[in-house]
């Protein structure tokens, strides 16, 4: 069992803020860096009707998923949000609208990535229009030859694998109908395509999402990454489901430390400060072109938009978003927003009195 200064010493990423940096700072342009600066001061002004645009964006191009996680709220089944591929054309039209202002697109939410058949179709589009990639998978899943070319072909940034245990049998207590020997294969693929085309991108990051039962194999993963094929590994702690406030639950998942000293089992503590970064900051896009307020939660009734009707420019002021960011300035809004629900407001004193 892992101390408390094992656990803080796995945590502690530089490589992951280097490299967060250096990804975006490869697509900057005056113009991005300009919109960066003028979006960080509204944010910590709390202006609510914003002149500046979303630096960043996270466009879930799928909702469906090959695995059953337990704590996902696609794999087990709370997500209802009807299911989807984006259709490609509307995918081309976000891109073409975001892209004057977004340094890097995460293209990944609810679903698993590889599931989009014609995958490299989509990342053509999004490097033609000169912005940063992030893929996550779980890698359990087959993936044709041509389409990991198109991974390297494309000069996708990175490529987070979701893979937390070095055994089947602890592996797919959380990753369950998930094949290990599968996701290695797979890394060991793109890897050798990496070589063949002399390509060093996407950087693979395994990613070890540390659990009460998997606890045992963290400082092993550690130590096999780069046999295995990955490039970084990056050890994080899981959350609940948003809206499930079940402490039972996290006691079931979560590592004794986490199960103490955690104010919220849905958020991770970086989200807990005020106000909320993501109204101010990022983008959140469903398969279908509905907005949501953060990658936390789909729109269903909250939504804040809609691209297959609207703008950027009218989406990223329309009323819901305005009173969003009210709600983070101690402002008492009409609407029905999800955000209310959201522990960083419930927990951080910004409820109007």
């Amino acid at each position: 069992m892992m101390i408390l200064n094992n656990y803080l010493e796995l945590l502690n990423n530089r490589k992951r803020i280097t490299r967060y940096i250096t990804e975006r700072l490869r697509y900057a342009t005056p113009y991005k860096l300009k919109n960066f600066l003028w979006a960080e001061f509204m944010l910590i002004k709390k202006i609510k009707r914003l002149s500046s645009y979303p630096f960043e964006a996270i466009i879930d191009l799928t909702n469906r998923c090959n695995l059953k996680c337990p704590l996902c709220a696609t794999g087990s089944g709370l997500n209802q949000y009807k299911q989807g591929i984006m259709d490609i054309s509307l995918f081309s039209k976000i891109c073409g609208q975001i892209a004057p202002y977004v340094f890097s697109v995460t293209l990944y939410n609810w679903g698993e990535i590889f599931l989009v058949k014609n995958l490299p179709d989509y990342l053509k589009i999004i490097k033609g229009h000169r912005m940063g990639v992030t893929l996550s998978s779980n890698l359990s899943v087959d993936i044709k030859d041509e389409v990991i070319e198109g991974l390297i072909k494309n000069n996708i940034d990175s490529l987070i694998i979701s893979c937390d245990g070095i055994t089947q049998d602890i592996y797919q207590k959380y990753r369950r109908n998930g094949d290990l020997s599968q996701v290695f294969r797979n890394i060991k693929r793109i890897q050798q395509a990496k070589k063949r085309l002399k390509n060093s991108h996407p950087r693979l990051i395994w990613q070890f999402l540390l659990m009460r039962y998997n606890q045992m194999e963290a400082e092993e993963a550690r130590r096999i990454y780069k046999e295995v094929g990955a490039d970084e590994i990056e050890f994080a702690f899981i959350n609940l489901p948003f809206g499930i406030f079940d402490k039972n639950l996290a006691r079931e998942f979560f590592v004794d430390i986490e199960f103490r000293n955690r104010v919220s089992y849905i958020i991770s503590k970086g989200d807990l400060h005020a106000p909320c970064w993501l109204l101010w900051r990022a983008i959140t896009i469903n398969w279908d072109g509905t907005v949501a307020p953060c990658h936390y939660v789909n729109c269903d009734d909250y939504g804040l938009g809609d691209f297959r009707k609207q703008s950027l420019k009218e989406i990223w002021n329309s009323d819901r978003y305005v009173a969003s960011r009210g709600l983070f300035r101690g402002e008492d809004e009409e609407f029905d927003l999800i955000c209310k629900q959201c522990p960083i407001y419930m927990m951080k004193g910004l409820r109007a009195k």
